[in-house]
C-alpha cells in the first residue's frame, strides 16, 4: 500500500498544473516543504493569477503539508482547490489520500468515487480506491477495482500486486501468487513481490518455495529486515533453529525497533533450550512493545519452567489483564496459580470467555466440567491440519492439568505426545520440551 501512495504523490506533482508565475514558479514546484509552501502560498494569495493557476498552486501547498504530516490543512488546501474547480479530479484524488491517511476510509472512497466520474479511465483512483476497501474488509469490492485499475492499464506491476494482497487476504492462496508471479514478470527486481509470493507458499505450508522466495528479496534488496523476519520464520517452521536465530539477527540489526523479532527470537531461543537468552529477548520485545501479549505469555513459561512462579503469575497476569477474552491467557494464568498453591482466577474469568468453542473444553476441563476423555474427543474434527492443532492443545493442558493434580506418569505421556504432534512453531511445542526437560527428560525436537 505505501509504494501505491508514492506512487501516486509523484505522479501528482507532476500532474498538477505549471505554476505561470516566473519568481515563484520553481518554488512552488520545489522539492522542499517549507519553500514549496511559501512559493504557493504567493501564487494563492496573488489576485492576478487565474482561477485554474491558484487551484494548481493549492494543490502543490496540499501536497507539501502532507509530506510535513499537516494532514488538515492538506485537506483544507484540496477543498479549497476543489472549490475553485469543482471539476478539478486531482484535488478529490488528492484528498482521498489524505482522508485514508487520517483513517476516515468512507470519505476517501466518496472522493475516490468523484475523482472517477471526473476521470473514468485513471487506473490509479481504481487501485486507491480498492485499498480503501479492503481496508474496510470489504475485500470483494477491492479486487473489482484492482480489475477496473488492471484493465486500464495492464502493464503496471503495483496493480497486480494489490491485486494479490486482497486475494490472500480472501485466502485465494493461488490465485494470490499468480498476481505476485504477473508483477515479478513485469518487473523482476521487485523484492516486494518475491516477499509476498513467499508469505502466500508459507500460508500453504510450501516452506521450501518461502525460503527460496524470501532469498531472492534478499538478493535483490540486503537491507529488507522483513524478508529476514519472514525467512526465519519459514526456518523455525522446518525446525532450523540456527538459521532462524541468525535471520532474526539480521532483521533486529536492520530494525532494532521490531518488537515482533525480539519476541521470535526469544521462542527460537526457548525452544533451543537457552533460557537466558530467551528471556533477554522477551523483555526487550514488552521494552519496545508493553502490550505485547505474546512476549509475555512467553516469558512467563520461561519463568515458570525456571521455578520462578512469582515472576511466570505477574507476566500472566499482564497478558489476561491485556488481553481478558482470551481463553490462553486465562488458562496460563491459572497454572501459574495453582502451581504457586495461591487461589485460580479462572472461575472469575471465565465468565467473559466463550466456552462453547475451542478452546472453551480446556477451560472447562480445568474448571472441572468435563474429562480428558471428552476434551479430546473435542478436538477431532474433519480438518486434518485443525485437528492436529486442537489434539496438542488437549494433551499439552491436560497435561498440565495432570501435574497440578500430582498424576506425573500420566502427565509425562500428555507431554510427549504434545512435543511430538505440536507444530514447533506453537508455545505448546516448546511448553511441552520445557515441562519434559523439567521432569528430566530428553526433549523431543521435530
Amino acid at each position: 500500500m505505501r509504494a501505491s501512495m508514492l506512487r501516486a504523490a509523484v505522479l501528482l506533482v507532476v500532474a498538477a498544473p505549471a505554476c505561470a508565475a516566473p519568481r515563484d514558479g520553481g518554488d512552488c514546484a520545489s522539492a522542499e516543504a517549507d519553500r514549496r509552501i511559501a512559493g504557493c502560498t504567493r501564487i494563492i494569495q496573488d489576485l492576478g493569477e487565474t482561477a485554474r493557476m491558484r487551484a494548481g498552486a493549492l494543490i502543490n501547498r496540499a501536497l507539501a503539508y502532507r509530506a510535513k504530516g499537516e494532514l488538515d490543512r492538506a485537506i483544507a488546501d484540496y477543498s479549497e482547490a476543489i472549490r475553485i474547480d469543482p471539476r478539478y479530479a486531482d484535488a478529490y484524488y488528492n484528498r482521498a489520500i489524505a482522508f485514508k491517511a487520517k483513517g476516515d476510509l468512507d470519505r476517501a472512497i466518496a472522493d475516490y468515487n468523484e475523482a472517477i466520474r471526473l476521470n473514468p479511465r485513471d487506473a490509479l483512483a481504481y487501485n486507491n480506491r480498492g485499498i480503501a476497501y479492503r481496508a474496510k474488509g470489504e475485500i470483494d469490492r477491492a479486487i473489482a477495482d484492482y480489475d477496473e485499475a488492471i484493465r486500464l492499464d495492464p502493464g503496471n506491476a503495483l496493480l497486480y500486486s494489490q491485486r494479490g494482497y486482497a486475494y490472500q487476504a480472501k485466502g485465494n492462496l493461488e490465485a494470490a501468487i499468480a498476481d505476485y508471479s504477473e508483477t515479478i514478470r513485469l518487473d523482476p527486481r521487485d523484492a516486494l513481490a518475491h516477499n509476498n509470493r513467499g508469505i502466500a507458499y508459507q500460508a500453504k505450508g510450501d516452506f521450501a518455495g518461502a525460503i527460496i522466495e524470501y532469498d531472492e528479496a534478499i538478493r535483490l534488496d540486503p537491507g529488507n529486515a522483513l524478508a529476514h523476519y519472514n525467512r526465519a520464520i519459514a526456518y523455525r517452521s522446518v525446525g532450523d533453529l540456527e538459521r532462524a536465530i541468525a535471520d532474526y539477527d539480521a532483521a533486529i540489526r536492520l530494525d532494532p525497533a521490531r518488537s515482533l523479532a525480539y519476541s521470535q527470537r526469544g521462542h527460537a531461543y526457548q525452544a533451543r533450550g537457552d533460557a537466558l537468552s530467551a528471556l533477554a529477548d522477551f523483555s526487550e520485545a514488552i521494552r519496545l512493545d508493553p502490550k505485547n501479549i505474546w512476549a509475555y505469555q512467553n516469558r512467563g513459561i520461561v519463568y515458570l519452567y525456571g521455578g520462578l512462579l512469582d515472576k511466570a503469575r505477574a507476566d500472566f497476569r499482564q497478558a489476561a489483564e491485556l488481553a481478558p477474552k482470551d481463553p490462553y491467557c486465562a488458562l496460563w494464568l491459572e497454572i501459574a496459580e495453582r502451581r504457586s498453591g495461591v487461589p485460580g482466577h479462572l472461575a472469575e474469568a471465565s465468565r467473559q470467555l466463550t466456552l462453547t468453542a475451542w478452546p472453551g473444553p480446556l477451560v472447562r476441563l480445568f474448571l472441572g466440567e468435563t474429562s480428558l476423555a471428552a476434551t479430546l474427543a473435542a478436538a477431532h474434527v474433519a480438518d486434518a491440519t485443525r485437528g492436529r492443532r486442537k489434539a496438542c492443545d488437549a494433551n499439552l493442558y491436560g497435561a498440565e492439568l495432570a501435574i497440578l493434580q500430582g498424576r506425573n506418569d500420566e502427565a509425562l505421556e500428555l507431554y510427549r505426545l504434545a512435543a511430538g504432534e505440536c507444530p514447533n512453531d506453537f508455545i505448546e511445542w516448546t511448553t511441552a520440551n520445557a515441562a519434559l526437560r523439567e521432569l528430566g527428560v530428553t526433549p523431543y525436537l521435530q
